[in-house]
């Protein structure tokens, strides 16, 4: 055959079959898949820090905090507490306090007369902590003008209407001490409640209106 006739010869089709590549190659030679960047290697499932719940969820998702409980307490060690300015946000009254039970109630004012050794004068003050717990501070008004227990609360609780403040107990010279926080920091943020609407909270049933109620009797020797 001369060279016209290696030009003009046609072009053999290709054997499709023939050039195709080794299904078992391409699958021997295929890359292994990466396990998710979030996922164990072990296991497959997925990292526990993909899954937590960011510390703003209730920010993102719109969530609004309620209050179901007003705790009545002092400002506890370790507390930097605010108090809300306002006689809208306190009110002075009776309580029997049974420290060994965790529990105060309040005394209607005109049993409280019958109940001289029961019942102790206190004002109660809307204050916050640093975590945004709501409280009602029990202030005991003061017995005379050397009572620095009761005298120091109260300075304290002033204090805490513009400043955050911590507040410890010095029994060496028998009154609180105050620390006033040094750092900037942001104003509380009050809710919405009114006072009587966390004074309910506070107290729910632990208001003494008879002196039948069974705390009464139980300090009578009655029950």
């Amino acid at each position: 055959m001369n060279a016209d006739d290696k030009k003009s010869a046609p072009k053999q089709p290709t054997d499709p079959q023939i050039n195709a590549p080794d299904p078992g190659a391409v699958e021997k030679n295929k890359a292994p898949e990466q396990p998710s960047e979030n996922a164990s290697p072990k296991t497959g499932m997925p990292d526990l820090n993909a899954l937590r719940r960011p510390q703003d969820f209730a920010d993102r998702a719109g969530v609004k905090r309620l209050i179901v409980q007003v705790p009545v307490t002092k400002a506890r060690k370790g507390w930097f507490v605010r108090t809300r300015r306002g006689a809208e946000w306190r009110a002075q009254i009776s309580m029997i306090v049974r420290k060994e039970e965790g529990e105060s109630y309040v005394v209607d004012p005109r049993l409280a007369a019958d109940l001289p050794d029961d019942v102790v004068d206190f004002e109660l003050v809307t204050a916050i902590n640093r975590h945004g717990l709501v409280f009602l501070w029990p202030l005991r008004l003061p017995n005379s003008s050397h009572d620095s227990w009761a005298h120091s609360a109260i300075a304290a609780s002033e204090h805490a209407e513009t400043h955050w403040v911590k507040v410890a107990a010095n029994l060496k010279f028998g009154a609180y001490e105050v620390s006033v926080a040094t750092g900037k920091l942001p104003e509380p943020e009050w809710p919405e409640e009114d006072f009587e609407a966390l004074f309910r909270l506070a107290f729910r049933e632990r208001v003494i209106h008879s002196i039948d109620h069974p705390i009464i009797q139980q300090l009578k020797g009655a029950a």
